[in-house]
């Protein structure tokens, strides 16, 4: 699997199809990178960026995509790129 997700632009991209909705996550996370089994936190406030080995932070959000991707929200992102 893998997931971006930038939080100043409320998108969240999970294997390449992006939807867009307001995110509950901390103020200061800046973007999750996630591929395969590993990934990494970044901040936009001088914290150093984090490792992770596992989604348990992020379930919810990866929970409410594939919800929203169930009804049919939000746009694969080769349609996007033409």
């Amino acid at each position: 699997m893998h997931i971006v997700i930038i939080v100043e632009d409320r998108v969240v991209t999970i294997d390449g199809h992006a939807i867009q909705w307001e995110l509950d996550l901390p103020s200061n996370i800046w973007a999750l990178n996630w591929k395969d089994n590993k990934g990494e936190v970044e901040y936009d406030d001088g914290t150093n960026n984090k490792i992770i080995d596992n989604l348990s932070e992020f379930q919810h959000i990866v929970d409410e995509h594939a919800l929203r991707k169930s009804r049919g929200e939000g746009t694969h992102v080769s349609e996007m790129v033409h």
